[in-house]
């Protein structure tokens, strides 16, 4: 029957090949992958000191970028761990010796001190 089915297909012009398993595609909307949504307002004021004292601590940070780092930092947390987000920002500040990586760790890091203090 497979090869009844392929031999139709090619018949009528359709040459792209047939798997019997594939699943159709699905969007954005009708992922597979179940998400949890973030609640925003457990950025309590008390996260919101912590993240500052934490960036504060930085030793690459200084006050002259201490408001676009803790901006992006807010938004990260709020995002729910948009990681790219902060890390984003922190490379945009073109600092000297800061590399991707480096960027990445002090975002990861911030996002799971935030993350550990909204779970108490």
């Amino acid at each position: 029957m497979w090869i009844f089915s392929k031999l139709m297909s090619v018949i009528k012009g359709d040459t792209r090949p047939k798997t019997a398993n594939a699943a159709p595609a699905k969007g954005r909307a009708g992922s597979a992958v179940p998400t949890v949504r973030f609640d925003p307002k457990r950025v309590t004021e008390a996260v919101k000191v912590d993240l500052k004292n934490n960036i504060k601590k930085i030793k690459e940070f200084d006050e002259s970028n201490f408001e676009k780092v803790y901006e992006a930092s807010l938004q990260s947390v709020s995002r729910g761990r948009d990681l790219g987000v902060l890390t984003a920002a922190i490379m945009d500040l073109k600092l000297p010796d800061m590399t991707k990586r480096r960027a990445g760790e002090i975002a990861l890091s911030l996002n799971n001190k935030a993350t550990a203090l909204m779970k108490r």
